[in-house]
């Protein structure tokens, strides 16, 4: 008896539930944005979509129309002493050639303003009105900081990765920090020329060298990396761009760039807030600066030192164990009969 009238309840349980809800009621459009001004460029981009709902959010995630705004009026407002003094009205362009990925495989709406000369001793605002909401955020910017003269004098002749040839060579580059600068990243261009028949294309592959913070928000130190000299070549051995010799001629090299990249406050707490989840617990508290909104607008500033490389750094890459299949060599004057100067 009793398995009959349980039999009975779980009829009644399956076949009376219904799922009369739909999933993709009405909803808020949360405005999302990023953007950083770095005094060291002469461009900045402030990205400004908002949040989408579709049938399939995977699929709508790609489409340009489900995350954008119609109307969308933004301006940076200089603040000086309390004071507004320039106000930059951003632009609308349209950037093309990205990575594929899940949003935007094609192309992406973002907003621009033009100024060489961001004052270090001002706030900027962030002031839009999007589809009849308003939102924002506001920014200081960094101070000045720089490589230490051991570094430059150590790569005045050229950046030394090789000393002979298979032999290697390491590197420390050093540099300052500025008061509101927390987080700083270390990372290396190398810039080509690729030749292509009567083709010539300016190129460059970046490696990122890792990162690093001041151990104290209120202090003023000196810190530095160790960059590997084989660790150079094996990087860019395993490059694909540069495996594909495919209708290659030749690469000659150029220069190389350290570049240090400081991150403000706002900017460091976003970054370590998104990191990938490697605990048990899965959780992460949202952070943002955006005021009705979500997402970052702060403050990042970038140094750099150009160098060419040394005379037995560039014969290493062009014939080294690692690299001489890629097609590198020099177009020096200064190297002329030599085996790795281009022909």
């Amino acid at each position: 008896m009793k398995l009959f009238f349980f039999t009975i309840l779980i009829s009644v349980c399956l076949f009376s539930c219904k799922t009369d809800f739909d999933v993709n009621a009405p909803y808020d459009q949360v405005p999302i944005v990023y953007g950083l001004l770095d005094q060291s460029v002469d461009t900045h981009y402030i990205k400004i979509n908002r949040t989408y709902l579709g049938a399939n959010n995977l699929n709508s995630a790609n489409i340009n129309d489900s995350i954008l705004f119609k109307n969308v009026n933004a301006r940076i407002e200089q603040v000086t002493n309390g004071a507004v003094g320039t106000v930059y009205t951003l632009q609308e362009k349209w950037v093309n050639n990205i990575n594929e990925g899940i949003f935007y495989p094609d192309s992406q709406k973002v907003y621009f303003f033009v100024e060489p000369n961001l004052d270090a001793n001002s706030t900027y605002r962030l002031a839009v009105t999007a589809d009849g909401k308003e939102f924002g955020s506001e920014t200081t910017l960094l101070g000045n900081y720089s490589f230490t003269t051991s570094t430059i004098l150590s790569t005045l002749n050229g950046f030394p990765f090789a000393s002979a040839p298979g032999v290697y060579s390491t590197i420390d580059p050093k540099w300052t920090t500025t008061l509101d600068g927390i987080r700083y990243d270390l990372a290396l261009r190398f810039f080509y020329d690729e030749h292509k028949g009567a083709n010539i294309t300016r190129k460059s592959i970046d490696w990122f060298l890792g990162s690093d913070k001041k151990p104290s928000p209120t202090s003023f130190v000196e810190l530095q990396r160790e960059v590997n000299g084989e660790s150079f070549y094996i990087f860019l051995s395993n490059q694909e761009a540069l495996m594909d010799t495919v209708g290659v001629t030749k690469r000659v090299i150029r220069n190389v760039q350290l570049m240090v990249t400081a991150a403000d406050n706002e900017l460091t707490t976003y970054i370590d807030v998104n990191k990938p989840v490697t605990g048990v617990v899965t959780e992460r508290p949202e952070y943002t600066n955006i005021t009705n909104g979500f997402g970052i607008f702060s403050a990042r500033r970038t140094i750099q030192l150009n160098r060419a490389l040394n005379q037995k750094s560039v014969q290493e890459l062009a014939e080294g164990q690692y690299t001489r299949d890629l097609k590198f060599c020099t177009d020096s004057v200064d190297w002329i009969g030599e085996s790795y100067h281009c022909p």
